[in-house]
């Protein structure tokens, strides 16, 4: 068989996920695990694979150039606060 390593919890919200689940998740071997709290991910958050962020993209786009900007990110790219912390990073223009 195939191993599984991905997980994704059942409705997924913050109520739905109960402390200390995800040192289960990790004991189980599960490498990734996602949830449906909106955020964006964040550099630092390697320590957060298993609480990682999915979007519904029935609720974001209608149009597959929306789709393309949300997957790759360009959605907040396009956020004034995102792009003048991003400016701050030095090399970033």
């Amino acid at each position: 068989g195939i191993e599984t390593v991905h997980m994704a919890y059942p409705n997924g919200s913050e109520n739905d996920i109960p402390t200390g689940i995800t040192n289960i998740v990790r004991a189980a071997g599960y490498k990734t695990a996602v949830t449906t709290i909106p955020r964006n991910l964040e550099p630092g958050d390697e320590g957060l694979l298993c609480t990682l962020p999915r979007k519904g993209i029935s609720d974001l786009v209608d149009n597959l150039i929306e789709i393309e900007f949300a997957i790759t990110g360009v959605n907040a790219l396009m956020n004034p606060r995102l792009r003048a912390r991003m400016r701050a990073v030095k090399g970033f223009k």
